[in-house]
C-alpha cells in the first residue's frame, strides 16, 4: 500500500513537473518534429541509394552482357566455321555415302565412320556429340560423355523425330539455294540420361569435296554443351549475388541457359512475371538469340535495407546524442525563464530580487524587462509609501488640531463657568461694579465661543459696547 501511494505521488510529481516546465513541452514537440524529419531523410536516402544501385548495377550488367554477347558471337562464329569444315570433309562424306548405298550393311565402314566422328567430337571441348542423320533416321552417333560408358544415345526414342526434322530443314534450305544452309535446333534442350546437360544442335548438309548438292543425302548434326560455352563467354559465374542473373534466350523467347536450372526451358515472359525485375538484353549475331540480364529489384531493396539496418544503430545513437545535446541547449536557452520564475516566487514571498542577466538573446531580454518592471514597481511603491506617509502625517496634524481645538473649547467653557461663579460671589459680596465687569467679560467670552451661531446686529452692537466699556475701565481717563 505504501509503495502504491509512493508511486502515485511520484507520478503526480512528474506530471506537475511536466506541466510547470515549458522546456519539456518544447523539447518533446521539437524532438518529434526532428524525429519525423530524420526518419523522412533516412528513408529518402535509402530510396536514393536504392535508385543509385539499380542504375549502377544496370550499367555494369549492360557492359558485361555486351562483353558476353561479343564472346558468344565469336564462339558461334567459330562453331559455324568448324561445322562448315566438317560438312566439307570428303572422307566423312565418302564413308557416309558408302554406308547409305550399302543399306547400312558395311560394318567396317561403320566402324571407320564412328572413329571419324570420335575424332571430330574431341576436336573441340564444346562439342558434346556428332551425329549423321539421313532421311531414314540416325545413321551414326558419337557422344563424348556417353559412348564410353554405354549409356543411352541422344537421338533415340522421341528425339529421333527431331533429328529427321533437322535433316528435312537442311535439305529444304539446300533446295532453295538460300544463304545459311545450316539449321539450329534447341530440341532436345536437355539430355536427361546420365550425364545430364543442356544442349543445342546445329545441322549442316554433308557435302564433302564434291560440288553436286543433289548428291547430299545426309546431314551432320553437331551438339554443343551450352554450359561449356556459357562458362567460356563469362555468361556464368559473374552474376551480382542474388540480385542479377544472366541467361541465354532462344529465338522463341525460351530460356536456353540460366544459372538456376529450374528456369531452363521456361518462357521469358513467365520468368520475368514472377519477379520484381527489370531485364536488359543484348542480341547475338546468329540464331535470333539474346544474352539477357534480369535484375531483381526486390532483392536490391532488401540488400539496401540490410545495409541501412547495419548502420541504423549508429544512426539511432546519433539521434539520441542529438536529442541529449538539444535537451541541454534547450535548458540553457530557457534558463532565463527559470530565473524569472524564481524571482517571481521570491517576490510573492516578500523578498524580491533582480535577475542576473547572463546573455543578450530574447529570453534574457525578457528577464531584463522583468528587472525594469521590478524597478518601476519599486519606484511606484516608494511613491505610494511617500504619499501614504504624507497622508498619515496630515491626518495626525488634523487630529492634533482638532484635539487642540477641542481642548481650547473645553478651557473656554471652563473659564466662562468660572467667571459666572466669581460674578455670583462678587454680587453676593455687594461689589456691583466688579460684578458688572465680570459679567461683561463673560458675555464677550460667550460670544467668542458662539462664532458658528448666527447673531443679530443688535447682539453684535451690544457686545461691542460691552467691549468698549471694559476698555474704558481698564484705561480709565486714557480712553474716552
Amino acid at each position: 500500500m505504501n509503495q502504491m501511494s509512493r508511486l502515485k505521488r511520484w507520478i503526480g510529481d512528474v506530471r506537475r513537473y511536466l506541466k510547470t516546465h515549458i522546456w519539456i513541452e518544447i523539447f518533446i514537440s521539437v524532438s518529434l518534429v526532428s524525429a519525423f524529419i530524420l526518419l523522412t531523410l533516412y528513408y529518402y536516402l535509402q530510396n536514393q541509394y536504392y535508385q543509385r544501385m539499380i542504375s549502377d548495377i544496370g550499367k555494369s550488367e549492360s557492359v558485361v552482357s555486351a562483353a558476353s554477347a561479343n564472346s558468344l558471337n565469336k564462339i558461334i562464329d567459330n562453331q559455324l566455321y568448324m561445322g562448315g569444315e566438317i560438312a566439307l570433309n570428303g572422307q566423312l562424306f565418302e564413308l557416309t555415302d558408302t554406308i547409305v548405298r550399302s543399306g547400312g550393311n558395311s560394318p567396317s565402314e561403320s566402324r571407320r565412320l564412328r572413329n571419324e566422328l570420335s575424332d571430330i567430337t574431341h576436336f573441340s571441348e564444346d562439342i558434346a556429340a556428332v551425329s549423321i542423320v539421313t532421311a531414314e533416321g540416325l545413321l551414326c552417333e558419337y557422344g563424348r560423355y556417353w559412348d564410353a560408358n554405354g549409356t543411352a544415345q541422344l537421338w533415340s526414342g522421341g528425339n529421333l523425330a527431331i533429328a529427321k526434322q533437322m535433316y528435312a530443314q537442311v535439305k529444304e534450305r539446300l533446295n532453295n539455294r538460300g544463304t545459311g544452309y545450316y539449321y539450329v535446333s534447341t530440341e532436345p534442350a536437355r539430355r536427361t540420361a546420365p550425364p545430364e546437360m543442356n544442349l543445342y544442335h546445329i545441322a549442316f548438309p554433308l557435302i564433302g569435296a564434291q560440288s553436286d548438292l543433289e548428291r547430299v543425302e545426309a546431314a551432320v548434326v553437331i551438339s554443343y554443351n551450352i554450359e561449356d560455352i556459357a562458362r567460356t563467354s563469362a555468361l556464368t559465374g559473374a552474376s551480382d549475388g542474388d540480385r542479377t542473373y544472366r541467361y541465354l534466350v532462344g529465338e522463341d523467347n525460351t530460356i536456353l541457359y540460366h544459372e538456376r536450372t529450374d528456369y531452363i526451358g521456361m518462357k521469358e515472359e513467365r520468368y520475368l512475371s514472377g519477379w520484381s525485375v527489370s531485364a536488359v538484353s543484348q542480341p547475338l549475331d546468329h540464331f535470333g538469340w539474346r544474352v539477357a540480364v534480369s535484375l531483381d529489384k526486390a532483392q536490391v531493396r532488401r540488400d539496401v535495407s540490410r545495409i541501412f539496418a547495419r548502420s541504423s544503430s549508429v544512426y539511432e545513437l546519433a539521434i539520441l546524442l542529438a536529442i541529449f545535446v538539444w535537451a541541454l541547449l534547450l535548458r540553457r536557452m530557457l534558463r532565463p525563464l527559470a530565473s524569472v520564475r524564481e524571482a517571481m516566487e521570491a517576490a510573492e514571498r516578500g523578498a524580491p530580487h533582480k535577475i542576473e542577466i547572463q546573455g543578450e538573446h530574447e529570453i534574457w531580454a525578457l528577464a531584463s524587462e522583468y528587472n525594469e518592471m521590478m524597478d518601476a514597481l519599486e519606484a511606484q511603491s516608494a511613491i505610494i509609501r511617500q504619499e501614504y506617509n504624507e497622508k498619515i502625517r496630515l491626518e495626525e496634524l488634523r487630529n492634533r488640531a482638532e484635539r487642540f481645538a477641542l481642548e481650547s473649547q473645553i478651557n473656554a467653557h471652563f473659564i466662562f463657568n468660572t467667571l459666572n461663579a466669581i460674578n455670583y460671589n462678587v454680587m453676593e459680596a455687594g461689589n456691583h461694579e466688579s460684578a458688572r465687569l465680570i459679567k461683561q467679560l463673560s458675555n464677550i467670552l460667550q460670544y467668542t465661543l458662539s462664532q458658528n451661531v448666527e447673531v443679530t446686529l443688535g447682539r453684535e452692537f451690544d457686545i461691542a459696547l460691552q467691549y468698549l466699556s471694559l476698555q474704558q475701565d481698564q484705561l480709565l481717563d486714557k480712553f474716552d
